[in-house]
């Protein structure tokens, strides 16, 4: 009875096994066929643009469908394993681990319908004006895209997809900016010799609150307010408090502040000082300042162990100088005195090498040298009553040492960032910029040379970030980026005609900058003020996807955010390298002034 009930047992487990077996091969050869469908049906749609008879709604269920029977199978493989562990455990976790390699290939293909899903809502969304949708799903595809735990980024599409993000990203940034120019609009800031300036609020749009929640969550509302508030400060706040003038407000909507007389800074008068008799008064008047705790203290940063050993072992002779006649106190200060001349001295030469080409080595110097500098001083004072008496009278110090370490600090460190501007320069003029306008196609070292500038922009980071006080590294890396920022616009500039397919692949690259360049600093935010050219580059990009009539509202008689950043004659420039010689064309022109 035992014998034919385990028979009956292992025949069952056995069926068992080849109905997974079939079903795995079943589901198998769907996901290879969902596979195909899919990449067919992105190519179509983000590579090769060509139409598809497919609905992608159905793609969509039939992926969702998959992944039901995926899960289901799962379980019946965990529990099978758990049953036959003893016999089939092999067999079964082969089974497993194909499973799990058409589950991976399953989840990719739903999240390439999922980002094409993305894609068409935006459209959508657009055309309707529901600003705030937008930018959640613009997030949702960010989160999706950038996510480290996936896939994605090894399929040839994805680049692609990308690049679609990316232009659906700037454009509709650009559109909320200008949406949001239009409704808060200054009057007279632009005109030096205006009495009056006049903030407008129109109110009768009701999408405001929907353009500042959509710039919150594409994380650009912080530099927006910052401009506004800043706007706000100069030409109203300051105005009010400091000038004499008179303010109009006409249905909390239009506010005008018109300035009858700037005051003048008041001039020091020649009259004696009355001074106050009664202490206690003095006292109820005086205010009493605590300096910050952090004032005067060094910023923080890495140092090399043995700056630190030196100024240990200057201490430590100066505490055997204190208990030392007066010869041997003189000879061991200079002793202390010769460490630093000869640090600042022979350091740069003997590893000059490293100093001109390892970005980690030049940051370290620079910071051995700031902290040598800062302790310096300080030093010679702590010593100065604990020395012998005879030498106390004398002008014992190191103070004249700190400007030495900080210019041959300072020094060896802008020499390293001219050192990495010139490679980054380097790797410019090897993208083939300088040929635009000759051909109908970009370079195809262009796209490389883009993603090299960024790669060496995040290798500085990498070893700058952790070492350099954060603002020397926001200073070095803005001033680097700046440098290159400035190039690619000379180099667009330059060019007296760029084709239609030329300027939107500059756009699809440039535009990789502007997603990975903020990310270089430690607050994004901060690449407005580190990286000067930041904004005129951001205009650049607009202007070379856009059409006349969008230029001409971003000029906007030299009052638009076009007219901030270029003058009259580079956009004229812009204009004839980007558009053919027709009617339209020639009124713009003569329009912009």
């Amino acid at each position: 009875m035992t014998s034919f009930l385990a028979d009956v047992l292992i025949t069952a487990g056995k069926l068992e096994k080849v109905n997974l077996h079939e079903k795995i091969s079943e589901i198998q050869k769907e996901i290879t066929k969902l596979k195909y469908d899919v990449k067919n049906f992105m190519d179509d749609n983000y590579v090769e643009f060509t139409s598809k008879l497919t609905r992608d709604q159905h793609l969509v269920l039939k992926g969702e469908k998959l992944l039901e029977e995926m899960n289901a199978l799962q379980k019946r493989i965990d529990n099978h394993v758990k049953i036959e562990l003893s016999g089939s455990t092999k067999e079964l976790k082969t089974l497993s681990q194909a499973l799990k390699e058409s589950n991976i290939m399953l989840q990719l293909s739903n999240q390439l319908l999922n980002l094409h899903e993305c894609i068409k809502s935006i459209k959508n969304y657009q055309e309707e004006k529901l600003y705030v949708k937008v930018a959640k799903t613009l997030c949702h595809m960010q989160t999706t895209l950038y996510n480290s735990q996936t896939d994605l980024r090894d399929l040839d599409i994805y680049t692609a997809i990308e690049e679609e993000y990316l232009n659906l990203y700037t454009s509709f940034l650009s559109d909320t900016s200008l949406l949001l120019h239009e409704r808060i609009c200054w009057i007279g800031i632009d005109d030096q010799n205006a009495k009056a300036v006049t903030l407008s609020i129109k109110n009768e749009f009701d999408d405001i609150q929907d353009l500042i929640q959509s710039l919150h969550y594409i994380d650009n509302l912080s530099n927006y307010l910052h401009k506004f508030s800043m706007t706000l400060m100069d030409y109203i706040i300051n105005p009010i408090i400091n000038d004499d003038c008179s303010v109009y407000v006409i249905d909390e909507k239009v506010f005008t502040v018109e300035i009858f007389k700037k005051k003048k800074s008041p001039g020091y008068k020649s009259e004696p000082l009355e001074f106050l008799e009664d202490i206690d008064d003095y006292n109820e008047i005086k205010v009493n300042k605590k300096i910050n705790d952090n004032t005067f203290q060094l910023p923080k940063c890495q140092i090399s162990k043995n700056a630190k050993e030196i100024l240990d072992l200057a201490r430590n002779i100066l505490d055997e100088a204190c208990c030392s006649s007066d010869t041997c106190a003189i000879q061991l200060f200079y002793t202390c005195r010769n460490f630093f001349e000869m640090y600042a001295g022979l350091v740069p030469e003997h590893h000059r090498k490293f100093l001109e080409t390892i970005p980690q080595q030049v940051a370290m110097f620079h910071n051995n040298c700031m902290y040598l500098a800062h302790h310096l001083l300080t030093l010679g004072f702590e010593y100065k009553d604990k020395l012998p008496k005879s030498l106390q009278n004398l002008n014992l110090t190191f103070a004249d040492q700190v400007l030495v370490l900080r210019d041959v600090g300072s020094s060896c460190f802008l020499e390293h960032m001219k050192y990495q501007r010139n490679i980054i320069f380097d790797i410019l003029k090897e993208s083939g910029l300088s040929a635009l306008g000759q051909t109908s196609e970009l370079h195809p070292n262009t796209e490389r040379a883009m993603r090299q500038c960024n790669r060496q922009l995040e290798l500085l980071k990498t070893v700058w970030l952790d070492v350099l006080p954060e603002n020397i590294y926001c200073r070095a890396v803005g001033c680097i980026m700046n440098s290159m920022i400035e190039d690619l616009i000379i180099r667009v500039l330059s060019v007296e005609d760029i084709p239609a397919d030329v300027a939107t692949e500059l756009v699809t690259l440039f535009n990789l900058i502007v997603k990975r360049a903020p990310q270089i600093f430690p607050d994004h935010q901060k690449i407005y003020q580190y990286v000067k050219k930041w904004e005129k580059f951001l205009e650049l990009i607009q202007i070379l996807g856009a059409s006349l009539k969008e230029i001409e509202i971003r000029w906007d008689s030299g009052k638009g955010p076009l007219a901030q950043e270029f003058t009259a004659s580079q956009v004229k420039q812009l204009i004839r390298a980007l558009f053919q010689n027709t009617e339209r064309r020639s009124n713009l022109l003569v329009n912009i002034k």
